[in-house]
């Protein structure tokens, strides 16, 4: 509704936008909350809530260590991403350019889309409803506020950033709440991990800001553009895990020799 107020294709921007970020949250975000629930559930039937909090610190360090690069990259490749998938007929260069820009705004709150999605299960496990319920209304009422506020300066691209601000409002009040409700808090080295993790992630944003140039080439052919945005996606996730790798993230180590057993299983 706000969106219509705006110039003319304001929603079409906000929609293109929004498309991209749903698959790495699906991909990530509502995978990790769908494992860790019966986890989760499992260990509030027994009243073992310690055990909850060691579920849930692993399903919140895994959130992190996947979604950190994906927003690094979404932002980063907002525009070759675009215009590869949609850049036709009606949807010109500009039209990009526009889209990205709601895209750089909603892209800044992947992480924050997931912390919701993996936190807020643990309430649901000891059978609480009404606190995310309660605390989703709270944000959705900051969204609005925040939605008058930005939308004006920033045209759709506020709205977008509006969205992720009310997430990061939403994902910390359920992490606070949680740590009221039944002292979680995260476990030895979490921190350490985040750390590691950004530092990993600014490694592959450097490869990906020296690529960029190449994959913005409008005369290309689809096929090769296709082909370059592909092989640079693999080679900057390939750097990130080989960097985690090496700054000791144990998580990544998991997820290796976890794909190493199953290889050699085939």
């Amino acid at each position: 509704f706000l969106a219509s107020w705006l110039p003319e294709g304001s929603i079409s921007y906000l929609y293109y936008a929004d498309r991209l970020v749903e698959f790495p949250l699906g991909l990530v975000g509502i995978a990790m909350a769908t494992a860790i629930l019966p986890a989760l559930a499992a260990r509030a039937a027994a009243g073992d809530i310690d055990g909850l909090h060691r579920q849930l610190d692993v399903g919140l360090r895994f959130t992190l260590l996947l979604n950190i690069p994906a927003t690094v990259a979404l932002v980063i490749l907002r525009e070759p991403l675009l215009s590869l998938l949609f850049e036709r007929g009606a949807f010109t260069p500009e039209t990009t350019r526009l889209a990205a820009q709601a895209l750089l705004g909603y892209g800044l709150g992947l992480t924050f889309y997931s912390l919701i999605k993996v936190t807020a299960p643990a309430f649901y496990a000891m059978k609480d409803t009404r606190t995310p319920v309660r605390i989703a209304i709270i944000a959705m009422l900051s969204n609005m506020v925040f939605n008058l506020i930005l939308m004006f300066p920033l045209q759709h691209a506020g709205l977008a950033l509006a969205t992720t601000l009310s997430a990061l409002l939403n994902a910390s009040l359920l992490l606070y709440r949680l740590h009221q409700k039944t002292g979680f808090k995260p476990r030895p080295g979490f921190w350490g991990v985040c750390i590691k993790t950004t530092l990993a992630s600014v490694a592959m944003a450097v490869l990906l800001i020296v690529a960029l140039p190449y994959l913005e080439d409008p005369n290309g052919s689809l096929t090769l553009r296709a082909a370059l945005l592909t092989g640079t996606i693999v080679l900057a996730a390939t750097l990130y895990f080989a960097a985690a790798w090496l700054l000791g993230i144990q998580e990544v180590k998991l997820i290796l020799n976890t794909l190493a057993r199953r290889k050699r299983r085939r």
